[in-house]
């Protein structure tokens, strides 16, 4: 499906199924049938849209998170300033992933499965990210008065680290809390995304 391509009810209910087959069966045992059966259609319906079962998977986890980013972001636009929007941004997006039902689910039983999701595969998710954080970030500086020299390479940087965090949890700070994830924020990526800041 095309970034700007928004699918119809049914498309709707089928990615909302695949999502929920994803969180109760996991990557390896989740089915069409399954997928039509909490859908409320028939496979067919499903095959005509996605006629393969990873890309109607990988677009319902890529679909799922493009709206958690959203929901964070919208929730980060409502704060005052440059520095609590950049911290609000990085600890809503850490969180949710770390703490969504699917990423916990599949890390703790088939981190085989979606390790490569997360590494070799990961491109279209890093840029996703990248995207959403760039255009977020260039907003809250404008709103501040502020410009933002490279928006995309500051974004890069502070999704690389927050995806590096993801995969390596137990080689840093613990963060085991969102407010632990928000004291780290206001630390150590806050400081960088002011350095790359200017007066308008």
């Amino acid at each position: 499906m095309a970034d700007d391509q928004e699918p119809d009810r049914t498309g709707v209910a089928i990615l909302d199924a695949a999502l929920r087959v994803l969180v109760d069966f996991g990557v390896k045992r989740a089915t069409v049938e399954q997928v039509a059966k909490y859908a409320g259609v028939s496979h067919m319906t499903v095959y005509r849209r996605w006629p393969a079962k990873n890309e109607l998977l990988l677009t319902a986890v890529m679909t799922e998170f493009k709206r958690l980013f959203a929901d964070v972001y919208d929730e980060a636009r409502q704060l005052d300033s440059f520095d609590d929007k950049v911290i609000s941004g990085f600890t809503g997006i850490l969180w949710c992933v770390r703490s969504h039902p699917l990423m916990a689910r599949e890390l703790a039983t088939e981190p085989e499965v979606v390790l490569p999701f997360l590494t070799t595969a990961a491109g279209p998710s890093i840029d996703m990210a990248i995207a959403f954080g760039a255009e977020n970030m260039r907003r809250a500086a404008k709103a501040d008065g502020l410009t933002l020299a490279d928006p995309v390479a500051l974004a890069e940087v502070m999704v690389r680290i927050a995806h590096s965090l993801l995969l390596a949890p137990h080689s840093g700070p613990a963060l085991q809390s969102k407010a632990e994830v928000a004291d780290y924020a206001r630390r150590y990526i806050l400081p960088i995304a002011r350095s790359a800041t200017e007066p308008a």
